[in-house]
């Protein structure tokens, strides 16, 4: 935990909790992420966004400019789970997209739960999703537990992540289904669709897509980028180059390929709008609570890097989404009854294979020669054929603890020269065994700090693998395919936007350090509830304003 002086923090916080009883709450609250959003790229386009969307928060908000996820493993589902539990992986307990489960010897995806199906996909194999695998509660949880149940908490998205890990325990989520063509639940929350979603679902706006082209939105000369650059992979029938045609021929592909495109989250935003006026948020008497993520800007970094022509003009257009989204809840509820909070869930390096054509050292790093050198270690010394690694899902290594307890082995000698052999590897800087995660004698580091952040002991494995600056880890050939990668502990995956307006926020831009994870406990002060169960977050002190003195 960041220093500070005790005493203080809890005379303000007792001060704030105070004066914030006497203030009238927001009737609605609004947390956006905006995923795979870095800092960078917010203020280096802020000059061009246009009146209503992110100026709007820039101007009329709280923006810390210095804000770094404390743990590693910055993947989508680890970074929104702490986006709304105010806690790291190591206490929530989603270390990752996926991870091994040792006791099933299965791969194990965070929002999977066979015993709540996909309303729609009840015939399809792992179509079962729930918070299940999260162990804390959210911001959600605990606004509806204040008002015993009064306030609602809804989440939309396009991944299914991005709107049931928001969602918590007792909200209600909804995400982009590609084989149904519209957004879609599981018998978690409903026994079928709500009529309104069903409505939305029928309404042809999906459809009205299929004709459609990704052009610039702007003339050429207004972006800082070319149109085509070293390592940019494109998705399908997209291409590498403007205009991007959203369907391909004979109109294949649409469904999927429209998350690549800033498609996916006008469909979002409009769904969201749906919502909000179907539900009558914020004008029931009682506070609800709406997470909406917006993924394209993910899925595009992944297709084309963070700093392409494509994620460029995807930003600019999701700076009008946003308006047009804040001009609705205007509408329905007034922003000064609104409290909005934006964020991503997690950073992104730049493509490296531009980066190595600036000579910077870059690259991706064959996991499968890492997996043979940690094999190869283990066999030299234990003079064995035996097969002593289990698994490997970024960034873990798993042993296979059956085997070494059959061969008499030491499993932290066995684990020790596992993480010797993978750092044989070009670009793993280190491999660290779990046991050395768990004990007191690992030299602190920023680097060794936010992997901890990261490990849960329940969950995670035998050998943490931690990739040098710029180069990329993820199991198979991930080059192939994408342009980037998330995931390191490293400032370009940790950076990110933290934007706060509304009632009882105070405007301003500071640069000291906080952490997404503070998010919570701060919308927690200004709700007047709880933390959530597992938040070891700050509140945000200097954007409550009067309020915190």
């Amino acid at each position: 935990m960041r220093s500070s002086s005790g005493l203080l923090l809890l005379a303000l916080l007792s001060a704030s909790a105070s004066a914030s009883t006497s203030q009238e709450r927001a009737r609605l609250v609004v947390q956006i992420t905006v995923d795979q959003l870095r800092e960078q790229q917010l203020e280096e386009m802020s000059e061009r966004f246009g009146p209503g969307g992110f100026r709007f928060l820039l101007e009329d908000g709280a923006h810390y400019r210095s804000a770094f996820y404390a743990h590693a493993i910055t993947e989508t589902a680890p970074g929104h789970a702490t986006l709304f539990t105010g806690a790291n992986p190591r206490e929530h307990g989603i270390i990752g997209n996926e991870w091994f489960d040792a006791e099933s010897g299965q791969r194990v995806y965070n929002c999977e739960d066979e015993g709540h199906h996909v309303l729609g996909e009840e015939g399809r194999p792992g179509a079962g999703t729930s918070p299940a695998k999260l162990l804390a509660s959210t911001i959600g949880d605990e606004l509806r537990l204040a008002t015993s149940g009064a306030a609602r908490a809804f989440a939309v998205s396009v991944k299914d992540r991005g709107a049931i890990l928001p969602a918590g325990h007792l909200g209600k989520a909804f995400w982009w289904s590609s084989g149904q063509a519209g957004f879609a639940t599981s018998s978690y929350y409903y026994e079928e669709l709500p009529a309104w979603a069903r409505d939305w679902n029928a309404s042809g706006e999906v459809d009205a897509g299929r004709e459609l082209v990704w052009e610039l939105s702007r003339p050429i000369e207004e972006y800082r980028y070319p149109d085509e650059r070293v390592g940019e992979r494109g998705y399908m029938h997209l291409g590498k180059t403007f205009p991007h045609p959203y369907a391909g021929p004979e109109g294949r592909g649409y469904t999927k390929a429209l998350r690549y495109t800033p498609l996916g989250d006008e469909l979002v935003a409009s769904f969201a709008m749906q919502l909000l006026e179907a539900e009558e948020l914020g004008r029931r008497g009682a506070s609800d609570f709406l997470a909406v993520s917006f993924s394209s800007t993910d899925y595009v970094g992944h297709a084309y890097g963070p700093l392409s022509l494509e994620s460029e003009d995807n930003l600019l257009r999701l700076d009008a989404t946003l308006a047009r989204l804040f001009a609705r809840i205007d509408e329905l509820v007034g922003l000064s009854n609104t409290l909005i909070v934006l964020s991503a869930d997690h950073g992104a390096p730049d493509c490296p294979e531009y980066l190595a054509s600036l000579g910077a050292q870059a690259g991706w790093i064959d996991s499968a020669a890492m997996v043979r050198n940690a094999s190869a270690a283990l066999a030299e010394e234990f003079e064995t054929d035996e097969p002593l690694l289990r698994a490997h899902v970024t960034p873990y290594l798993w042993l296979d603890h059956a085997k070494i307890a059959e061969l008499g082995l030491d499993p932290r000698r066995v684990a020790t020269l596992a993480a010797e052999g993978a750092e044989r590897t070009p670009g793993v800087a280190r491999a660290i065994p779990r046991w050395r995660l768990e004990g007191a004698d690992l030299p602190p580091s920023p680097m060794t700090a936010r992997v901890r952040a990261a490990f849960h002991a329940g969950r995670g494995g035998d050998v943490y693998l931690v990739p040098e600056p710029h180069w990329l880890l993820s199991p198979g050939k991930p080059e192939a395919v994408l342009s980037s990668l998330h995931g390191s502990p490293w400032n370009y995956d940790t950076h990110v936007p933290i934007l706060l307006a509304g009632p009882g926020v105070t405007a301003g831009s500071w640069c000291r350090p906080v952490a997404p994870r503070d998010i919570a406990p701060t919308l927690a002060l200004l709700l007047g509830t709880k933390p959530p169960s597992a938040a070891t977050g700050e509140p945000l002190l200097e954007a409550l304003g009067e309020s915190a003195h």
